[in-house]
């Protein structure tokens, strides 16, 4: 079942914008449903403009390979927060005991609910809630799942600088997690080559990912009418921000071609696996991709990370 592959090293993996639907379309999915169609019924029948380009969305169960790979000493309960189609959660339940799929938007709780019920998943369950917040005991909590969430974060505490949330985020989970219990991470890139190109990995302007965060927050004020507040890091960054948060035995992967729709994940480290992925039908880029691999430095341009990081066992001191 475990989706992680290096080639040189092998780690040991035992030790309201993008990404979801606009309200009207989940409305109307979950009219559908609550009237007796079966989900996967609806998803073909509706031809509505953003849910007829994510149906994959709901049905791809690889995109849980990576979370049910991560070994912990205990099966008990598992929480995804921010389960959107809740095929990551359907999935962990083939694992553990029982699974809280946290959701905070209303429509998409019920939905969730509904899938668990018509599907027969009657480990999992559908949790109206808040991240910042969590309805868990301390030290409760074996696995939790951050699947395409912590960019968003820093919306759910708008009086807080993203940075600051995203780790109020994160120590909030990591009390919920039992000592040495893991979390999971799919999360984009800063440095993702396409971002030094202009793509927009979260609706920003242009280049807002990879620019100075200052600068990145004058643009998307002056062009969108909103601060810039989804921020990401690059692999480094990551590691910072989970340490600061108080976890440890953190490891990034790289999600390939990208955690929406991923096949595998690979060491950052490993050069022959990472190439076909950066491969260019144009001969100056794909010189340029060749050049980089020699150098060992596709693994800090990859889409998007994988990654996995503990509370740990004994506490850090005061």
């Amino acid at each position: 079942m475990s989706m992680i592959r290096d080639t040189r090293t092998a780690p040991d993996v035992n030790a309201s914008r993008q990404g979801t639907l606009p309200d009207a379309e989940i409305a109307e999915l979950l009219a559908a449903v609550s009237a007796g169609e079966p989900w996967s019924a609806a998803l073909e029948r509706l031809r509505l403009p953003t849910l007829s380009r994510k149906r994959h969305w709901f049905v791809n169960a690889r995109k849980a390979d990576f979370y049910r790979s991560l070994e912990t000493a205990r099966r008990d309960w598992a929480l995804d927060i921010g389960p959107g189609s809740a095929i990551i959660a359907a999935e962990l339940a083939r694992d553990y005991t029982s699974v809280i799929a946290l959701e905070h938007h209303p429509l998409w709780c019920r939905f969730v609910g509904r899938r668990f019920a018509q599907d027969g998943v009657h480990r999992a369950f559908a949790v109206q809630g808040d991240a910042m917040g969590l309805p868990c005991r301390e030290g409760s909590i074996d696995l939790a799942v951050l699947n395409g969430v912590l960019e968003w974060i820093p919306d759910a505490a708008p009086r807080l600088a993203p940075r600051s949330a995203q780790l109020a985020c994160l120590r909030e989970i990591r009390r919920a997690l039992r000592p040495g219990g893991a979390l999971g991470i799919a999360i984009e890139n800063r440095w993702f080559f396409g971002n030094f190109m202009g793509l927009s990995p979260h609706g920003e302007p242009p280049f807002a990912a990879v620019l100075p965060r200052r600068l990145a927050d004058w643009q998307s004020r002056r062009r969108l009418g909103r601060p810039y507040r989804t921020w990401i890091y690059q692999a480094h960054g990551y590691r910072r921000l989970l340490a600061a948060a108080g976890f440890d035995d953190v490891r990034l992967y790289g999600a390939m071609p990208t955690y929406h729709e991923p096949r595998e994940a690979l060491a950052l480290s490993a050069r022959e696996a990472l190439r076909p992925y950066f491969a260019s039908a144009r001969p100056a880029k794909d010189a340029v991709f060749a050049l980089l691999g020699r150098l060992g430095l596709l693994g800090q341009l990859v889409h998007s990370f994988y990654i996995s990081a503990r509370r740990p066992l004994v506490p850090s001191p005061p």
